[in-house]
C-alpha cells in the first residue's frame, strides 16, 4: 500500500501543489481485472481484482482519476 497507493498520492499531491501541469504516466496492470471472462481483456471490462497487487493498482487508477 505504501509503495503503490501512498507513493502515487504523494506524487499527485506534489503536482497539484506545484501549480504545474505535467503529464503523469501511471502504468497499471491487467491484474485489476482478476480472472476475466474473456481474453484479451478490454479496458472497459469490469474491474474485479483478486490479489492485493491488483487491488492496489485499481486504487491507484481511481486516485489518478480523482486528481485529474
Amino acid at each position: 500500500l505504501r509503495a503503490s497507493v501512498m507513493s502515487l498520492a504523494t506524487v499527485l499531491d506534489g503536482v497539484r501543489e506545484s501549480g504545474l501541469k505535467p503529464a503523469v504516466l501511471f502504468p497499471s496492470s491487467a491484474a485489476i481485472y482478476g480472472n476475466p471472462a474473456r481474453l484479451p481483456v478490454g479496458e472497459n471490462a469490469p474491474a474485479a481484482p483478486i490479489s492485493p497487487y491488483g487491488f492496489h493498482k485499481q486504487a491507484c487508477e481511481l486516485l489518478a482519476q480523482e486528481f485529474a
